[in-house]
């Protein structure tokens, strides 16, 4: 679906091959210079994948850039000598690249190994890669910020771009995405990024960007008509206030409450066919459906059916009209992270994936806690949050395991863990101006050359 739509984007192939030549010089260039760019640009670049051009071969697109430049960095980062500290990957990670293998074998043995399953098995590994990536080249204090900023610039400016869509187009905002619903996910997602950050930084003056990209976030996702992305959204502010500010959750309460008087209106009316039958077009009642038939099959196969294999597996056990698609007899898609992992990768690969979840969970609150850095402190929050607001979110749509949707929490998630690693293992040291966020080192030059001035004078 990506190379289709960037090659809509770009017609003219000669065009397409330029700029995607373009792309890569300067990636790689901007990378050779520190490895920390190649996770920074990977921020940028994966949540636009699908509207950048490629190479004009099969399989060489951004993404593929992308993996390839991250490889390059983690080849080029020095292994620390033994009894050092060497970063070690969390180990469910280790075991879900190997569920994720085992399944996309036994996928292409029942079935037939597509060019899709290839695909699919692709951005599967690449979602695993980056996490790895990132807990192997953040060697440093400045390295997990540089790649921190790298990641807010991509996602805030597909945020901005969908808050356009919506002000100036008529229609569902899509943004980067396919449909709808993926980009509420999408905004849902890294709304809940951008409060966890808001509210570790607590006094600090970058606070309000956070606070404001909020504000965007929230506004956008109205425009995608996405209810699934509106009650993660809603879901897990609720959480995080009820934890963090007590005010706010009661505030934030009534307005959610209050939905009926400021929601639009073709927006509240979806909220009112939740409970549509679905032979009437209810689509909640026909994810639950979907949801019993893929139970049905996981109680036969409870060792998974293999990647990609969830609709023709639905297909041999329901034989109910609205799972199945009426063109293809096979199921309709998941729209459930934990039913889909649970009946293509099996119990062991659910139990896995869950660990694993728990476990960068665990470290991005402990970075949260135990850094002195304030902005690592917001990245700990942050990636919590944003982990918090994609699982909530992948109970209605599958989207956890997406490099275009969740690719930049999984560098988060990443960047946590190697902190917390590293904060384990040495005493934690503050930045200096000069090796701060962009932000503060344009702030500190401008007020040493204030103090220059005045001094001349």
């Amino acid at each position: 679906m990506g190379a289709e739509r960037a090659g809509r984007f770009w017609p003219d192939s000669r065009m397409g091959v330029l700029v995607f030549l373009t792309i890569a010089v300067a990636y790689l260039t901007f990378s050779a210079r520190d490895r920390s760019n190649a996770l920074a640009g990977a921020g940028v670049l994966l949540p636009f994948n699908q509207y950048l051009p490629n190479a004009g071969i099969p399989f060489v697109n951004v993404h593929t850039l992308v993996m390839v430049a991250l490889a390059w960095g983690i080849l080029r980062t020095p292994t620390p000598p033994l009894g050092q500290g060497r970063p070690r990957v969390p180990l469910a990670l280790s075991l879900l690249a190997l569920v994720v293998l085992v399944a996309y074998l036994q996928g292409g043995l029942l079935g037939s190994f597509t060019r899709e399953l290839f695909v699919l098995f692709k951005d599967k590994i690449s979602i695993l890669f980056v996490c790895v990536a990132a807990i192997k080249m953040a060697d440093s204090l400045r390295a997990v910020q540089r790649a921190f900023w790298g990641c807010l610039c991509g996602v805030g400016a597909e945020t901005l771009f969908c808050l356009l869509e919506f002000l100036f187009q008529s229609g569902n905002v899509t943004g980067h995405m396919e449909t709808r619903n993926a980009t509420g996910a999408f905004l849902a997602t890294y709304t809940c990024v951008y409060l966890g950050v808001s509210l570790a930084l607590r006094s600090d003056p970058r606070r309000r960007w956070f606070v404001i990209a909020v504000a965007v976030g929230c506004v956008a996702i109205m425009g995608t008509n996405s209810r699934g992305g509106v009650v993660a959204l809603g879901a897990t502010f609720l959480l995080v206030l009820l934890v963090k500010n007590r005010i706010l959750f009661v505030a934030v309460l009534v307005i959610i409450l209050s939905y009926q008087v400021w929601m639009p209106e073709r927006f509240s009316d979806r909220f009112e066919t939740v409970d549509a039958e679905a032979e009437s077009g209810g689509t909640f009642a026909r994810r639950v459906r979907i949801w019993r038939a893929g139970l049905s099959v996981l109680s036969h196969h409870p060792f998974g059916v293999g990647l990609g294999r969830f609709g023709p597996a639905v297909g041999v056990y329901s034989d109910d009209p609205a799972v199945l698609n009426p063109y293809t007899g096979e199921g309709r898609a998941a729209h459930n992270e934990i039913v889909l992992v649970s009946v293509e990768f099996g119990i062991q690969g659910l139990v896995v994936f869950c660990c694993l979840l728990a476990g960068l969970g665990a470290r991005s609150l402990k970075t949260y806690r135990s850094d002195p850095d304030l902005l690592t402190r917001g990245l700990g929050l942050g990636a919590a949050c944003g982990l918090m607001g994609g699982f909530v979110a992948s109970l209605s749509l599958t989207l956890l395991l997406r490099t275009d949707i969740s690719g930049v929490v999984w560098i988060l998630l990443g960047l946590c863990a190697r902190r917390a690693s590293d904060l384990k293992r040495t005493p934690p040291r503050k930045l200096s101006p000069r090796e701060g966020d962009p932000v503060s080192r344009f702030r500190n030059h401008r007020s040493s050359y204030a103090i220059q001035s005045s001094s001349m004078d």
